[in-house]
Parts: structure tokens; sequence; C-alpha cells
């Protein structure tokens, strides 16, 4: 098994260098390139709060962190290749944005304050208009499982779904986190599960950032040798 501690420093490390690309980069100037770097930006924060949990005795719940950055990663991915993703993109936030603001005018609490109520009402109406604006235009709701796949990324769907029992506080996961013949409270989580969160989360960052010649004026050749180095630095943490 792997030493848990070697492989926190090497990915502190390796996110150090990534930061070193991250604050260097200017990116493209469209809409398409800031929305790869904002995808970008999440990712690596994210692969932060991943190692902050391990870090501090809560590995379980390094997986809820994970899972956001595998989602990230996905729109990552097919986003540089495809700017009409975006639509796709824009689609989801505005049908999620109009269920949540329309479901929060039906309050009570909501529709006695008048201001906070006509602010809510005004939202609701602006994201169910550019819902069905997109609508009109073809998109549709995109499962998961389909976006992974046109990602590249349709191996990771069975690892989406352990991600979602932690996020979901699935019953098993509930279990394995905190029964025993005491209750676990503050418990480690198994080597095995911390491990390979690392494992992932350092693999989907690294990702990220060699994409960044995609989307702003880091050069391809540069990127591509940093990549080697990272890649060693791990192997060497996982040897």
């Amino acid at each position: 098994m792997p030493d848990i501690q070697k492989m926190l420093l090497a990915a502190g490390l390796i996110k150090q260098h990534c930061d070193t690309f991250i604050l260097r980069a200017k990116v493209t100037d469209s809409e398409v390139a800031r929305a790869a770097a904002h995808l970008c930006l999440t990712i690596a924060e994210q692969f932060d709060a991943t190692t902050c949990l391990i870090e501090n005795q809560m590995s379980s719940h390094a997986p809820i962190m994970v899972r956001p950055m595998l989602e990230g990663m996905a729109d990552l991915y097919i986003l540089v290749d495809d700017a009409t993703h975006l639509d796709q993109m824009a689609y989801d936030s505005a049908r999620s944005g109009a269920k949540s603001y329309e479901l929060m005018a039906t309050f009570a609490e909501m529709q006695d304050d008048r201001g906070a109520f006509a602010s809510i009402q005004a939202a609701a109406a602006l994201s169910v208009m550019e819902r069905d604006r997109l609508k009109k235009d073809g998109l549709r709701p995109q499962k998961i499982e389909d976006k992974l796949t046109k990602a590249g990324l349709g191996d990771s769907y069975a690892s989406y779904l352990l991600l979602c029992g932690y996020s979901h506080n699935d019953l098993q996961t509930l279990h394995v986190r905190h029964a025993g013949r005491h209750l676990r409270y503050h418990h480690e989580a198994p080597a095995s599960l911390t491990t390979g969160m690392l494992t992932i989360a350092v693999r989907l960052m690294t990702e990220a950032v060699v994409l960044l010649p995609k989307f702003s004026d880091i050069p391809e050749e540069e990127m591509v040798a940093a990549r080697v180095q990272m890649d060693s630095a791990w192997a060497a943490a996982l040897a």
C-alpha cells in the first residue's frame, strides 16, 4: 500500500507546479475560453479542498469534492473540442435555476418579504426565458453517463456512482464511515479509499491544467514537458 503522507507531499508539489501555469496564463478573449478557464480554476480549488480534508483526518468526506472535479473535467474536455457545449452548460444552468427560483417563490416566508419575492420572481423569469430559448434550439437535459462518455471518460461512470454514494449519505456509505463495535467519529477512511481519491484527484487536476494551451497563451510544448515531470513525481510517490 502506498504511503499516504508521501502521496500528500507529492500532491502538494504537483499543485504548486500547476499553480505556476495557472497564475501565468492569459486567457483567450472569448466566452468559451473564459468558461474553460473557470472550470480549470474550480477543479484546481476542489483539489485543494480534497487534500485539506485528507490532511485533517476527514478523508471519508474527500469523495464529496472529487465528484464535482470529475463532472467539471467532463465539461472541460468537451468544451475545448466543441464550443457549442457552452450552450448545453447554459441550458443546464437555466433549467436548474428556473426550478429552484420557482420553488423558492412558493415559500410563505419569501412571499411575506416583498423585496425578496420580487427579486426571486425576476430571477425565475430570466432563467425560464433562457431555458425556453435554448430548448427551442434543441437543447435537452444531458445524463451524466452520456456526458462522461462524450468526454472520453465513460470508464469513470462506475467510480462516479461510488462518489455519489459519499455525497448523498448513502446508507451503505454511512455504515462504512461510522459503524463498528463503537460508533466511529472523525475516523480515518480505509487507506485504499484515501489513496484512490488522491490518485483520481491528482489525475483530474493535472489533466485540467494540461489543457491550458487550448484556452490561454501557455505554450503547448511547455505544458507537455511539465506533464512529464508531474507524472514522474506522482509515480515516484506511489512506488
